[in-house]
């Protein structure tokens, strides 16, 4: 017989206590060492820009660490602090500015080296970022920055010059399994307790912290609490006992960071490739990391004319009707009307000639806007034939095929060529109607 462990039940239930002393899983986790860290072996080994940092090493310049939630930054910031001895003073950029930022200062002494760790570097104002360049740039401090924003958009050129900025990877599967396994077996996590976990438990939790330890580590010992005791007192989490933590379970979405327009770069590009399949896997988690649906419309919108075009000319009508099934029936039954535009516009022929537009607007910067021609301007008021004004214009609906050989582009731009339609879709039947027309002309 099983029952669920509660974690509100008094002692004598069992020996499994899933929170434990000295705060949450990850926190209790966390490396002290290089042994210990898991992942980032692109910096850690090999030609990697960490790798050759020997113990009591004085730090070589500034960094900043810049990755995903999760990934390391701040852990692997202490680590190299602690190998080459330096003095490490803590920040947030949330909640720091600069008195916190001159005390620092203050206290970083020429006797020893001194390393800034300050987390979510992105959050420091112009004023603030400023402040740090003198002190880092003089080495009376070493910075470590960390952000999960692209340091490139968010700093200041002048502070991203002083200092080396280091990419983390997103962890994968293997490695965050690796992290379970090890709080299964540490004395610090489950080791001296009687816990079993199906591997495929940690595949599934592994898969949805989507590269995120701390998530990886929060899942594990939440699953540990739905857990079923064993006859021997022990705790056992199966497959069944991960419905109720992950029926909500977000994937890992920040609406801020590079993740929204990476995964919305993903799905255009899967469209725009002609790949069902993968835009409908981008499009699922883009909705599942609690996306807003009318931003994936809009996007849908533009595709249809950036990506189809005349290739079918229906494109933009389908997925213009799909955008007001969303308005009208809202979620969670406008996913069809999502799968439904994204499948079209996947499966429908590609032209991405209504870029001429751009090509028109490009050359109009280059050489200027030009007048219009005497027999185009509108000689619809009176007096207007007397100066010339619309004279000479001839209506093709009045000939044949209402088509007549006639000059629209000014005198002076001769030969000039913007839109040329592809050989797919419906536009193969615009190349060849162009054509005939230029053969009449």
């Amino acid at each position: 017989m099983t029952f669920e462990l509660d974690l509100f039940s008094d002692v004598e239930r069992g020996p499994i206590d899933p929170i434990g002393e000295g705060g949450p899983l990850a926190a209790r986790l966390r490396p002290t060492s290089l042994e210990d860290f898991v992942g980032q072996a692109h910096l850690l080994q090999g030609q990697g820009i960490l790798a050759d940092l020997s113990e009591g090493q004085r730090l070589r310049g500034s960094f900043i660490f810049w990755g995903p939630p999760g990934s390391g930054k701040t852990t692997l910031a202490h680590i190299l602090a602690k190998k080459t001895g330096a003095v490490v003073h803590t920040l947030s950029a949330v909640t720091a500015g600069l008195p916190e930022l001159r005390e620092v200062v203050a206290r970083a002494t020429s006797g020893s080296d001194h390393v800034l760790f300050l987390d979510e570097i992105h959050r420091f104002n112009k004023v603030q970022q400023d402040a740090l360049l003198p002190h880092v740039e003089s080495g009376r401090i070493r910075l470590i920055g960390a952000t999960t924003e692209n340091p490139y958009f968010e700093l200041r050129k002048a502070l991203l010059s002083r200092c080396r900025v280091v990419s983390l990877e997103k962890l994968t599967s293997l490695d965050l399994i690796e992290v379970m396994r090890r709080a299964l077996k540490h004395p610090a996590g489950y080791g001296s307790l009687s816990v079993a976990v199906e591997p495929e438990v940690l595949k599934t939790l592994a898969a949805s912290a989507d590269g995120d330890a701390r998530s990886a580590l929060n899942l594990l010992e939440l699953a540990i609490s739905k857990g079923a005791y064993t006859p021997d007192g022990g705790v056992e989490v199966k497959a069944l006992h991960l419905e109720a933590i992950l029926n909500h379970q977000n994937l890992a979405f920040q609406h801020d960071s590079d993740r929204k327009y990476d995964l919305t770069s993903a799905f255009i590009k899967s469209i725009r490739g002609s790949d069902p399949d993968a835009a409908l896997y981008w499009l699922a988690s883009m909705l599942q990391g609690g996306e807003d649906p009318k931003y994936i419309m809009r996007r849908l919108l533009i595709a249809a004319s950036e990506d189809v075009g005349l290739a079918d000319p229906s494109a933009v009508t389908v997925v213009a009707a799909c955008a007001r099934a969303l308005e009208w029936i809202g979620m969670p039954e406008a996913k069809y009307s999502l799968a439904q535009a994204t499948v079209y516009l996947a499966t429908a022929a590609k032209s991405d000639t209504m870029g001429a537009l751009f090509k028109a607007e490009a050359h109009l910067r280059r050489h200027g806007p030009c007048d219009v021609p005497s027999h185009l301007r509108d000689g619809s008021y009176s007096g207007a034939s007397e100066h010339g004004i619309g004279r000479g214009y001839i209506n093709p609906h009045h000939h044949k095929d209402h088509y007549v050989a006639q000059r629209y582009l000014p005198e002076e731009l001769d030969s000039l060529e913007f839109y040329v339609p592809g050989d797919l879709g419906y536009e193969r039947t615009v190349r060849a109607r162009l054509e005939r027309w230029h053969d009449k002309g």
